[in-house]
C-alpha cells in the first residue's frame, strides 16, 4: 500500500512515495517517474534519492543486480562461508590409514570425484607428507596418481618412497608402492615395502 505525499517548490514539484510506515520507497520503473496527485500532475525526480547515506538503509535485501563489482581491497575483515567459496573447498581432512582401513570410500564423507574437475590429495609417508594434484578424468574406471618423496640423500645413496593411489568416482584404492634405496658406488638397488601411507586430506582446486 502505498502513498503518494505531494511536495515541491513553485520551480518545481515531485512526489515521494512511502509505504505505509512512512518509509520512502522508488517508482518501479521510469514510467512513474509522472504522477497525478488531486488530479493534478507531479514530476518525480529520481535524482532526489541519488545521495541517500548508508547508514539510512537499515533494512531489507538488496538485489544483487544493483550491487557492482567489489574490489577484494575493500573486504578487510569477517570470514566467508565455506560454501560460498567455489574453489580450495576441502572435502576430506582427518587420517586414514590404507594399510588398516582399506579402501578410503568417498560415500562416508558425502562427496565424488568429478570427471573434469582437479583435485590435491595430501598424503603422509613416514617422512612427511607429500601433495599430489590431478585432474580426474579416468581410463575404463580410474585416474592413477603418482607420489615420490625423498627420505633421505647423501654423496653415496639415496631413499625414496614412491608409489601410485587408483582414484575412482567413489573412492580411493592402494596401488603399488615401495621404498627404493639406491647405493652409488656399486649400483645397487633395493625395493621394499612402503609400511606407511596414510590420507590427510582431499581438497578440490576447481
Amino acid at each position: 500500500d502505498v502513498t503518494e505525499l505531494a511536495m515541491g517548490t513553485r520551480e518545481k514539484k515531485y512526489a515521494l512515495l512511502t509505504d505505509g510506515d512512512g518509509n520512502a520507497v522508488m517508482p518501479a520503473t521510469e514510467a512513474d517517474n509522472v504522477l497525478v496527485k488531486d488530479g493534478k500532475t507531479v514530476q518525480y525526480h529520481l535524482d532526489k534519492f541519488a545521495n541517500i547515506d548508508a547508514s539510512k538503509i537499515t533494512s531489507g535485501v538488496f538485489d544483487a543486480e544493483r550491487i557492482p563489482n567489489l574490489h577484494t581491497s575493500k573486504i578487510t575483515s569477517g570470514v566467508f562461508d565455506a560454501e560460498r567459496i567455489p574453489h580450495n573447498k576441502i572435502l576430506y581432512e582427518g587420517d586414514h590409514d590404507f594399510k588398516v582401513d582399506g579402501d578410503f570410500e568417498t560415500s562416508e564423507y558425502d562427496f565424488s570425484f568429478e570427471d573434469g574437475s582437479t583435485y590435491a590429495l595430501e598424503i603422509h609417508l613416514f617422512w612427511g607428507i607429500v601433495t599430489a594434484i590431478f585432474t580426474f578424468a579416468p581410463v575404463l574406471e580410474d585416474t592413477t596418481v603418482s607420489y615420490v618423496a625423498c627420505c633421505g640423500i647423501s654423496t653415496t645413496s639415496a631413499l625414496l618412497d614412491v608409489g601410485v593411489l587408483r582414484v575412482y568416482a567413489n573412492r580411493i584404492k592402494e596401488g603399488l608402492a615401495g621404498r627404493i634405496s639406491f647405493t652409488f658406488s656399486n649400483d645397487d638397488i633395493n625395493n621394499n615395502e612402503l609400511t606407511y601411507l596414510r590420507l590427510k586430506r582431499v581438497i578440490k582446486l576447481r
